[in-house]
């Protein structure tokens, strides 16, 4: 009797602890139901200023962290403010690893904020582990040759021996906000003037697609994803070019249809972070605003990769979050290097017939001006419709969203719709374009998640 009363009080007593501890960090336990494993993020906070700094180009900022399993919460890494453009985790997880804009360095530290150290000057754009002797190295940008988040080369160096250095690629400029490694250290992908993939074996440069913040899958598939210009959507291509499908990353709790920014595969191909709603900025380009309400998430893909099956947000503050970063313990990992890559066949529109229709004009995009789209030189807009007859094809909805050109080669096109009339649209699905896959899309309309249309223009 004595023992049964014990250990119920015990089991007891633990789900306390247990309640106390989700009480505490809430946040951690929603991240750690996600991936299934001992996860940590690393970000910066900007605290000061006039919190539209986006690409984290100054001071103040915090570097902050999130550990699933120290029950702590968030917490800031270093108690200083300063520069701390993109913090990457290193791939043990065990350290972090940041660029100070305004000194013109890289840093090092601990995770728990000790060992601060300072490595060879430049910009840190990836880190990487030589999986076939666990020496991890740092994939930076030399301060020669570098301006406008743009070099001329790019260069590696041992995190634990930064003398042993080698010149990685320099037959393009590079941008160090997209770049990663596959698994094995063969291929490279990110902004090599345009979104590619390098295959560092044969030297071979590949382009795909157009836009920008590439990612490379943490694996050995190979697959690069280019954000779209709208900044709600990734595009996911093969290393052969031949099959891209449309991931839909707008889609969280709380982003309400509003632009994303930051896309960032993690160090397991099922998960990827982000930071949003951006609804600050002007309807033309509303990530230059920042804002308050900048916050991180995480989110999962469902197995084909197709699709965001599940989000969770990590922060919830007054301040901005930019440039997450996410790090899964591998070592309960259920790896999936090698396996086919075969598109959900809902994804594709490629035998979706074109639309003819009937519709009234009920909302409609400001035309933006080209300083505004830089360093994009052409612009669509987008216009909401009813839809009040079909003509062709089918649409059983009665709302539309309508891509229109308002800015084509670098010049701004007359306006020949009016609010409150009727027209007759020859339409596509804007995800069957893939010409369109780069261009900047600018949508300001009340509620954007009406299916997307490209309207074929009459001469």
């Amino acid at each position: 009797m004595v023992l049964l009363v014990l250990v119920c009080l015990v089991g007891g007593m633990a789900g306390v602890y247990i309640d106390a501890d989700r009480q505490l960090a809430g946040t951690g336990y929603a991240v750690r139901a996600l991936t299934g494993h001992h996860t940590r993020i690393v970000w910066c906070r900007q605290v000061g200023g006039d919190t539209a700094d986006v690409a984290a180009e100054g001071d103040p900022f915090l570097l902050m962290g999130l550990d699933t399993d120290d029950r702590q919460g968030e917490r800031s890494i270093l108690p200083q403010t300063g520069s701390y453009h993109k913090p990457m985790i290193t791939p043990r997880g065990d350290r972090v690893v940041f660029s100070d804009r305004i000194a013109g360095r890289i840093g090092l530290v601990d995770w728990n904020g000790t060992s601060l150290t300072w490595l060879p000057e430049g910009r840190a754009a990836a880190v990487w582990m030589d999986p076939s002797n666990g020496v991890e190295w740092v994939y930076a940008f030399p301060p020669e040759g570098f301006s406008d988040d743009t070099s001329r080369s790019l260069i590696r160096f041992q995190i634990d021996n930064p003398m042993i250095r080698e010149t990685v690629w320099d037959a393009t400029p590079s941008a160090n906000h997209s770049i990663q490694l596959s698994t094995d250290g063969t291929h490279i992908g990110g902004l090599f003037r345009v979104p590619a993939m390098i295959n560092l074996g044969t030297g071979k440069r590949r382009e795909l697609g157009r836009g920008c913040w590439t990612s490379l899958s943490p694996d050995n598939r190979y697959l690069l994803w280019v954000f779209d210009g709208a900044h709600r959507n990734v595009v996911i291509h093969t290393a052969d070019g031949a099959q891209s499908w449309t991931v839909d990353i707008h889609g969280a709790p709380g982003i309400d249809g509003f632009e994303v920014f930051h896309p960032r595969w993690s160090n397991r191909t099922r998960f990827m972070c982000m930071t949003g709603p951006y609804r600050v900025g002007g309807g033309d380009n509303r990530i230059r605003g920042g804002g308050a309400g900048v916050e991180v998430y995480v989110g999962r893909f469902n197995e084909r990769l197709t699709a965001i099956e599940q989000w969770v947000q990590v922060t919830h503050d007054q301040h901005p979050d930019y440039f997450p970063d996410v790090w899964i313990d591998p070592r309960s990992d259920k790896r999936v290097d090698g396996l086919p890559v075969q598109p959900d066949p809902g994804a594709d529109t490629s035998h979706v017939e074109r639309l003819v229709v009937e519709a009234r004009l009920i909302e409609m995009t400001p035309v933006p001006t080209l300083a505004s789209i830089a360093p994009y030189k052409q612009a669509l807009i987008v216009h909401a419709y009813d839809v009040e007859r079909v003509l062709a094809g089918t649409y059983p909805a009665s709302r539309i969203l309508v891509a229109h050109w308002a800015i084509k080669g670098e010049k701004t096109l007359p306006i020949d719709k009016r609010i409150a009339h009727s027209y007759t649209l020859t339409l596509d699905p804007y995800s069957r374009r893939k010409e369109l896959e780069g261009e900047r899309l600018v949508i300001d309309v009340a509620d954007s998640r009406h299916p997307l249309y490209y309207a074929i223009e009459t001469p």
